[in-house]
């Protein structure tokens, strides 16, 4: 009886041990499998996803492809002739050297498809891009972000384009110098028109550094005031000489246009002045620096 009591006791504590190591080893493996669930986590979740928004209402510039699997990297030259610029609305517009155009596109999640949409026809010289810089952009599949640049990927493995933002133009970087009107871009829904403008020496306008302007319009010239907030740029009517300038002169739309003008920015050396949300821009390019 005392052995079959004995027995029982052994039994019993045994039970309780492995009780204890059940309970001791499940508390464990829950611990283990929060800092393993944790851990995935942190491991998928990607510091450089992007959303539309983070590259929405941005001008891109391509600078860089990299054109198969083992990774080797081309530079692109003179980033600012290739651009593009997503909407939220839907659209982008691009600019392909020395053609412009643009069109829709459509994305879910890091998933992108740019359609292919207009673009102007001008021959751009033997050694342009453009022509591979469409191309590549309608066979995008995907986009992400890597160290501030906008990554766009193919179905191809190991084969990227990359673009770094434009980098703004300040008020310092247009002043003082005499900006003679050269070209006219007016976009429509279907395309893209540049027209130059004859005798661009009597359309100019020199922004000074008290916020005031003087300007040539042809036969006439006078001096108004503007204002800069960012990239933004209102420039007021001007008190102007009022002579008439004959029947092929430019000077009312030179005139009408400014003062459309709502943005600037500097392309290449070339001073773009944009009109609201039409898309249409006055282009300018400098004639000489003057002394501050």
């Amino acid at each position: 009886m005392l052995n079959t009591q004995k027995i029982m006791t052994l039994l019993f504590i045994c039970v309780l041990a492995s009780a204890a190591l059940l309970v001791s080893g499940c508390t464990d493996t829950t611990d283990i499998t929060e800092e393993t669930s944790n851990g995935q986590s942190e491991a998928q979740k990607d510091p450089e996803a992007a959303s539309i928004d983070d590259i929405a209402d941005i001008n891109w510039q391509w600078s860089a492809l990299t054109g198969d699997e083992t990774g080797n990297l081309s530079t692109i030259p003179d980033p600012q002739r290739y651009t593009i610029q997503f909407s939220k609305d839907g659209t982008y517009g691009i600019r392909a050297d020395c053609n412009g155009g643009g069109g829709e596109y459509s994305f879910e999640g890091d998933h992108l498809i740019i359609e292919p949409g207009f673009t102007t026809l001008v021959y751009c010289g033997p050694e342009s891009l453009d022509s591979q810089y469409l191309s590549l952009l309608h066979d995008v599949t995907g986009f992400s972000m890597e160290d501030e640049k906008l990554v766009l990927s193919f179905e191809e493995e190991g084969k990227q384009m990359f673009f770094v933002k434009e980098s703004p133009a300040s008020s310092e970087d247009i002043l003082n110098i005499e900006w003679q009107w050269t070209g006219i871009v007016e976009s429509t829904e279907d395309a893209v028109s540049q027209t130059a403008v004859a005798e661009p020496e009597n359309y100019s306008i020199i922004f000074q550094a008290d916020e005031r302007y003087s300007i040539k319009a042809d036969c006439n010239v006078g001096s108004g005031e503007y204002a800069i907030k960012g990239n933004n740029l209102t420039i007021a009517t001007p008190a102007l000489t009022k002579a008439y300038c004959g029947p092929d002169s430019m000077d009312v739309l030179y005139l009408s246009m400014l003062s459309n003008v709502t943005a600037f920015s500097l392309q290449n050396g070339r001073l773009v002045l944009s009109l609201g949300n039409s898309g249409d821009e006055m282009l300018f390019d400098m004639k000489e620096a003057f002394a501050q």
